[in-house]
């Protein structure tokens, strides 16, 4: 859930509704998924953030509510590494920055393979970071942040 900042006063339901989507959402979809996956071989969580989300991120155009509940989805992710150490279960995380997005069939999506490191992020670019990180042996846990905008810098 997105909000922009702005100067003005956000209304209770809109701060309510990014706070809860990004922290109670994400917490309660992966407690209602547990059980399920204690049934699975290779049980992983893949928490898809935001650069907002890192620590010293600048805001650029995200309201202060947005970047407290993408640390706090983080944190989530962090947690959950934590409290997985020993088990079967994997806590992963992608913080992608702003992205462009491409769909599979069009010519931008086959053109991300092409692009300059200086070159925009994409959705695409986001899949492939969660692959990459799904796929690698299961003594491996990655936090993976496409830095394709800003060479790593997220001023």
């Amino acid at each position: 859930m997105w909000l922009e900042a702005w100067s003005g006063s956000y209304a209770l339901d809109e701060v309510l509704a990014v706070i809860n989507a990004a922290i109670s959402g994400t917490f309660l979809l992966f407690q209602g998924l547990h059980p399920l996956m204690e049934n699975s071989e290779e049980p992983d969580v893949l928490t898809i953030g935001s650069i907002s989300g890192l620590p010293n991120a600048a805001l650029q155009s995200v309201s202060v509510p947005f970047y407290a509940a993408k640390r706090g989805q983080v944190a989530l992710a962090e947690g959950w590494l934590q409290a997985f150490r020993g088990s079967r279960f994997r806590s992963l995380q992608v913080n992608p920055p702003y992205l462009d997005e491409v769909l599979p069939g069009q010519q931008d999506w086959d053109e991300v393979e092409t692009r300059g490191k200086d070159a925009r992020a994409t959705s695409r670019d986001v899949v492939e970071a969660g692959l990459v990180a799904l796929t690698r042996p299961r003594h491996i846990s990655l936090t993976i942040e496409p830095d394709a905008d800003d060479g790593g810098l997220f001023p």
